[in-house]
């Protein structure tokens, strides 16, 4: 056999022996290089408000009072989520409870219910009470339900101000948070513990009476001692909770955004007195501080709060009207619901007496926070236009103390 020496087999690049680079393969490879050189992934970013809200918001959850959910930073309304179908089961079963109220209040006018006035005057008290505030339940589960995204925008809207403009709006709103709900749960769990205990006769004969007007129960067949019976008067007792806690829940956002339009108002005071200062020593040539606001920002800065102001207002006007207009009515039942009682001059029952205090401490004590809160934000609000005023005597008194001073350089010079 001959030998072929210094000889290369030849290549032919279409009969290659080495796998060629498909498409596929460089798009897997291009996407590796890209993945391994881009940034990190960003934390996401928790709304300002999220965690000192986060107490109230889930008690409304419960109560079925907000159709919003939190997700990836920011509040959104979904009609399908499982807060909008409660908040929309909530607000037709509240619909539901005001038809029946109003037959069974007809039916019981309609009725020789006055013929013993003593003893149903009481009843008729506490049927008007839980009546009025199934009214405002219903009338703010209808409100936040019409209002759902502009509730959204407003919640949204604090994180968007707060970081824009450097205000802090949650001062204090985590534990004033945590103190409202605290209260509304005390206040039911001392109700329910008080009547666990050994509910009063007065008590038990108005759960018996808004039985028959809210559930439209036969009032012959309440009287039978039964199981069945008792089962029925736990439902309704739930119920009336239910109804209770929701029109004194509602509330808590408003308390809150109170709370927060009086710190950012606050600090805009803050920031306008520490620009005014900055430009006086200026004048007087201390230089210059680069970490406080401009004019410009606190105009814009002012907008926003002013806009957060009028947001508050479209969104609560319904339910502070209704508020005010039955919490009058309703205080003056609860006192004359005591003074008849000490006026028949017959025994007062240690229960009796502590379910009332119960109640009408929670119902002043609502009442004032409510009053107190809203009069702080109009005093902050009214101290906005004397700091303006000030801005503008202020500013114009340096301008021309700048005015003075060259000049009479120039002179010297």
């Amino acid at each position: 056999m001959p030998l072929r020496i210094g000889l290369r087999k030849e290549v032919n690049p279409e009969t290659s022996d080495m796998t060629r680079p498909t498409l596929g393969w460089l798009n897997s490879v291009w996407a590796w290089k890209v993945r391994s050189e881009a940034p990190p992934p960003q934390p996401e970013e928790t709304n300002i408000i999220h965690r000192p809200f986060l107490l109230i918001r889930l008690t409304l959850r419960i109560l079925g009072l907000v159709p919003f959910s939190y997700v990836k930073g920011a509040y959104q309304l979904r009609w399908l989520s499982l807060a909008a179908v409660h908040t929309i089961l909530v607000m037709l079963w509240f619909t539901a409870l005001v038809i029946t109220t109003a037959v069974g209040i007809s039916r019981l006018f309609n009725s020789d219910f006055f013929s013993d006035s003593q003893n149903h005057t009481m009843e008729l008290m506490g049927v008007g009470i839980i009546a009025s505030c199934l009214l405002n339940a219903w009338v703010d589960a209808i409100n936040i339900l019409y209002y759902g995204r502009l509730f959204c925008d407003f919640m949204n809207s604090w994180h968007r101000l707060a970081k824009d403009t450097g205000l802090n709006p949650t001062v204090g709103l985590r534990r004033s948070s945590c103190i409202h709900s605290f209260f509304l749960f005390a206040f039911v769990v001392a109700m329910v513990i008080s009547s666990v205990i050994g509910p009063p006769a007065m008590l038990l004969q108005i759960i018996k009476r808004l039985a028959q007007v809210i559930l439209l129960i036969p009032e012959d067949w309440l009287e039978e001692n039964t199981l069945t019976v008792k089962v029925a008067l736990a439902v309704v007792s739930i119920v009336v909770c239910h109804v209770y806690m929701s029109y004194k829940g509602s509330l808590l956002i408003f308390v809150s955004a109170c709370k927060m339009l009086k710190n950012v108002l606050k600090d805009w005071r803050t920031q306008l007195t520490n620009a005014l200062d900055a430009i006086w020593r200026e004048c007087e040539g201390e230089g210059r501080q680069t970490s406080v606001v401009g004019f410009n920002q606190l105009v814009h800065s002012h907008w926003r709060v002013v806009t957060m102001v009028r947001h508050t207002e479209k969104l609560f006007s319904v339910t502070l009207q209704c508020f005010y207009a039955s919490q009058v009515v309703t205080m003056c039942l609860e006192l004359y619901l005591v003074a008849y009682r000490v006026g028949m001059q017959t025994h007062y029952e240690r229960g009796e007496a502590l379910w009332q205090s119960l109640i009408i401490t929670q119902t002043f004590v609502v009442f004032l926070l409510v009053s107190i809160q809203a009069s702080a934000v109009y005093e902050e609000v009214g101290n906005s236009p004397r700091a303006r005023l000030l801005q503008c005597h202020v500013t114009r008194g340096l301008v021309y103390f700048r005015a003075a001073r060259t000049t009479r350089n120039s002179k010297l010079a």
